[in-house]
């Protein structure tokens, strides 16, 4: 072969194998960028020039060093999704009680924490399922440790629900505070029923009741109290009652109460002492009787009653009589 000839294999040779490089180095870039979509394990250096290449930044390697040739790459854990949109847990799931808070099947209470537990949602805004139900005692309870009246802080969720004590007793009741005090705090439209409460009730404030600290529009009925009820305010607003200290509601003469068939076994003292209720407006007394010691306040026109410290607006006393103490204020009376 001449050498001219020989010249021209050599350069097209030269030229043969460059194409051959270019061609074997591009596909390396493909296949590390396909390692890469399918997570497997890429060289560091490796995906760092082939996103160079591309115009983006480089990304934070996340490798850990690993034995052999090619390293590791690291999970990344993904941190739990918070599930949303759950429904809100019933009353006596949240609780544990049984029985699903209506009248056909009310919640069943029988031991101290189930008690206090109701008491407690009950004082809640979300408590508000809480006032409306009804509930059922299943045995008698003994309180171990103060107590802290059934009330809710907002008005439109006091008690309104219905209570049965089918007869049981709740024992060793310490209740103390301002405001209104008693087994219940305040009552709007509920009913309270069948149920002895023995224990001492003190109100540094206002209202005290054995059953019910105050109650607009409700109904009390077979209920009785053995203990004592105390008002210690100076001020004219002192009311305390066996059943209930204030039975009403001011200036609403629709909006009736009724108290029928209790009885009160306690020393009762307040500004407004009465065996039943320490005052009552547009409302109903009846069957009821008091065999507890009464003592009025000093304070301002004080009154002291058997049954009510005062009634006043119409309220209708029936079938009801007093064989207990009365003193104090500024009229005493039997009824």
């Amino acid at each position: 072969m001449c050498k001219g000839k020989r010249k021209a294999v050599s350069k097209l040779t030269a030229i043969l194998l460059t194409m051959m490089m270019a061609v074997t180095f591009i596909p390396t870039h493909a296949f590390a960028t396909e390692a890469a979509s399918d997570d497997q394990a890429v060289n560091p250096s490796d995906q760092e020039e082939v996103l160079v290449d591309s115009g983006q930044e480089p990304e934070e390697d996340i490798t850990e060093e690993a034995t052999g040739d090619t390293p590791a790459a690291t999970p990344v854990e993904q941190e739990p999704v918070e599930k949303k949109g759950a429904s809100a847990m019933s009353v006596a799931e949240a609780q544990e009680l049984s029985g699903s808070g209506t009248a056909d099947d009310p919640y069943l209470i029988g031991t101290e924490e189930e008690l206090r537990s109701f008491a407690e949602l009950a004082a809640t805004k979300d408590g508000e399922d809480a006032c409306s139900a009804c509930v059922r005692l299943t045995d008698d309870i003994v309180l171990t440790d103060g107590w802290t009246a059934i009330k809710s802080q907002y008005i439109t969720a006091a008690f309104a629900g219905t209570f049965d004590g089918q007869g049981h007793t709740i024992s060793e009741m310490t209740v103390s505070g301002s405001g209104e005090q008693g087994f219940f705090g305040f009552v709007r439209g509920g009913t309270i029923k069948n149920l002895v409460v023995e224990g001492k009730v003190t109100s540094t404030n206002s209202h005290a009741g054995g059953i019910v600290g105050k109650m607009a529009f409700g109904t009390i009925e077979n209920c009785s109290f053995h203990g004592s009820v105390t008002t210690t305010t100076s001020n004219k607003n002192g009311y305390a009652g066996g059943i209930v200290a204030y039975e009403g509601f001011s200036g609403s003469a629709t909006s009736t109460s009724s108290v029928s068939g209790c009885s009160n076994y306690g020393t009762v003292t307040g500004n407004y002492a009465g065996g039943i209720t320490g005052y009552a407006k547009y409302g109903t007394i009846s069957d009821c009787y008091n065999n507890g010691t009464i003592t009025g306040g000093t304070v301002s026109s004080p009154r002291a009653g058997g049954i009510a410290g005062q009634a006043q607006n119409n309220v209708v006393i029936s079938n009801s009589y007093n064989i207990g103490s009365v003193s104090g204020g500024s009229a005493p009376a039997d009824i």
